[in-house]
């Protein structure tokens, strides 16, 4: 008697974005796990896998068609499983291909893989729309998933799907996956100025662009002591990174500089405030709040990075080969710090010692979503790779 294939005699459609394979290599797996791969849904599909990357919601803020036609299949007595994509990869074996979905990003690689700009994120943040799962060495880390679903909404919003659209998307996906996640990024969604608003739990508005907004219908209209919701004055620390997302690095090193005369000892203070300057052309002072930052905090893994970047603009090579290692000792998957070394290295005329930081600039950066300067980077990186004689090399991390 032979095994059974873990997919044996599944008919198999996938519904949005995959985060761990292409469709191709999924339809790839799925033949290989005795199954068969269909484009599109039918009475005969007995399988639908719904992608972890985003949200499957179409165009008009709908379900995703294939999601929609299975449920109107069930509905009529057909059964077909529902998988999300992790439950499909432990079906299948994949549980390296799984680990890109658990897999936790720093916020600069997510601003390349989701395609969402780095101050919006770090308004999400701030507005209480998105947290770090962990902060590791200063290095604060998030979970894609997450992440890239807030991408979703600010990219139908801003294709102008309404917000009543939007939400009840949301609550259809709710229904059928059994999953709250979908309604969890929402408490509540108004409309205003045509724009996807949220309501944060504490009760203000923000876009899903992070800007906060005015409630001009709070409170009791009757209430003769009612008045519009203000919002609170935003404190000097937030506004310096208000005017750093909005690019006004003068403004923005101005307002640090007064938080750090106001007695400020955080080491996130000091190292905003040297990109800010950095921003600036101030290199030399930059590198300064770089180790000022590091001194109070000697783990911070991102001003170690950025510490090396500066160091490379006043020819410092050794010194930024040093920085970039520091920064890897403390987080040996960090992506931007392997590029950062084997360049540097290259630079420096050691193309052995900088290869293995190319071909683990590679692994890490090895998603089906990426953004022109990943493709740039990873091309790059691929050269020195390729120029080689050795065989491709696969590299183990051990992070801290």
């Amino acid at each position: 008697m032979t095994n059974r294939l873990p997919l044996q005699d599944e008919v198999v459609a996938i519904s949005g974005r995959l985060v761990s394979l292409s469709h191709a290599d999924a339809a790839d797996l799925i033949s290989s796990a005795g199954g068969r791969f269909t484009r599109t849904v039918t009475r005969k599909t007995t399988m639908l896998v719904v992608g972890g990357d985003g949200l499957p919601l179409s165009a008009d803020g709908t379900p995703d068609g294939k999601l929609q036609s299975v449920h109107e299949l069930i509905d009529s007595g057909t059964d077909i499983d529902v998988l999300s994509e992790a439950e499909f990869l432990v079906r299948t074996n994949q549980d390296d291909a799984g680990n890109s979905i658990r897999r936790e990003y720093t916020l600069a690689e997510l601003t390349q893989i989701v395609g969402v700009s780095a101050h919006v994120i770090r308004k999400w943040i701030r507005h209480g729309l998105l947290s770090p799962v962990t902060v590791n060495s200063g290095l604060q880390l998030f979970d894609f998933g997450q992440v890239s679903r807030l991408g979703t909404l600010a990219e139908l919003a801003t294709n102008g799907v309404s917000p009543s659209a939007i939400r009840a998307g949301l609550k259809q996906l709710s229904q059928w996956l059994d999953d709250p996640h979908p309604m969890e990024l929402l408490t509540a969604v108004d409309s205003h100025r045509h724009n996807l608003i949220v309501r944060l739990k504490d009760g203000r508005l923000a876009e899903t662009r992070g800007q906060l907004l005015f409630d001009f219908d709070a409170g009791d209209s009757d209430d003769e002591g009612s008045s519009i919701l203000g919002l609170p004055t935003t404190p000097l620390l937030e506004q310096a990174m208000e005017y750093e997302d909005e690019e006004e690095f003068e403004l923005a090193a101005d307002v640090y500089r007064k938080v750090l005369e106001r007695g400020d000892e955080e080491p996130e203070t000091r190292f905003n405030y040297a990109n800010v300057v950095y921003r600036l052309g101030q290199v030399t002072e930059a590198i300064d709040l770089f180790k000022d930052a590091l001194d109070r905090d000697p783990e911070y893994v991102e001003a170690w990075n950025n510490l090396g970047s500066a160091y490379l603009d006043v020819d410092r090579m050794e010194d930024a080969v040093a920085a970039f290692r520091n920064a890897l000792d403390l987080r040996a998957t960090y992506a931007d710090a392997h590029f950062n070394l084997a360049t540097t290295l290259d630079e420096l005329g050691h193309p052995e010692d900088a290869r293995p930081h190319w071909v683990a600039f590679l692994n890490l950066s090895d998603n089906a979503r990426r953004s022109t300067r990943v493709r740039t980077r990873r091309l790059t990186a691929k050269q020195h790779v390729d120029d080689g004689s050795d065989a491709p090399m696969i590299l183990k991390f051990e992070d801290r």
